[in-house]
């Protein structure tokens, strides 16, 4: 093999320093690229953290299936009387939040199968223990192919005592005008009876569904 002339050897060193430039040039632009996806990726994280972080309403991040709390919000700590230090790692049961523990095994079957719940009512054991309701929405998500539930809760124990309440005050008013011997009726502007008691009907002398 006849040996190479200086022509040839730099003909030859150009073309490794050409592939050089690309491999160099390769290499710097995957290196922009994986920088880019990490500044989008840590962004997103910022934003997810704020609404998270901020949401007024009670927060949870749990693991799936376990049930195991990875974060939550400062809304659910506050009312927990905790530090999240506290919360992470446990489930709603092991933290003695569910009044049935069985209803946390019953919604983690229910969002592991739909994928999402709304507004499911739950009886809770209050930190102070008493009892109340609370309302849950549930969604499941991917994070770094991990996945999650995010539960958002909403105490709803005052406005069902007020339904209570109403439904007593019903109750009571219905009790009253069915046991008074005085005929009562509600009439609107237009003449047409809103309600009335059994009495108003005898004496009337019309069936109460033509009444009403």
């Amino acid at each position: 093999m006849p040996d190479k002339t200086n022509k040839d050897l730099i003909n030859e060193i150009k073309k490794l320093k050409q592939q050089y430039n690309a491999l160099k040039a390769s290499y710097e632009k995957d290196i922009a690229e994986r920088e880019k996806a990490e500044e989008a990726l840590l962004e997103n994280e910022a934003k997810f953290s704020i609404l998270f972080d901020e949401n007024p309403l009670p927060t949870i991040l749990s693991e799936m299936p376990s049930g195991k709390i990875a974060f939550v919000n400062k809304r659910m700590a506050l009312v927990m009387g905790m530090n999240a230090k506290e919360i992470i790692g446990k489930t709603a049961n092991e933290l003695g939040l569910l009044k049935n523990p069985d209803d946390l095994k019953k919604l983690t079957e229910l969002i592991a199968n739909k994928g999402y719940v709304d507004n499911v009512e739950v009886d809770k054991i209050l930190p102070e223990g008493g009892q109340g309701i609370d309302q849950v929405c549930m969604r499941l998500i991917t994070i770094n192919k991990k996945l999650y539930c995010l539960t958002i809760i909403q105490d709803i124990s005052e406005q069902k005592q007020i339904e209570a309440e109403l439904r007593k005050s019903e109750e009571r008013y219905r009790q009253l005008i069915e046991t008074t011997d005085t005929s009562y009726v509600i009439i609107d502007k237009k003449g047409i009876v809103l309600d009335a008691n059994m009495e108003y009907v005898r004496l009337s002398g019309h069936k109460n569904s033509m009444i009403l």
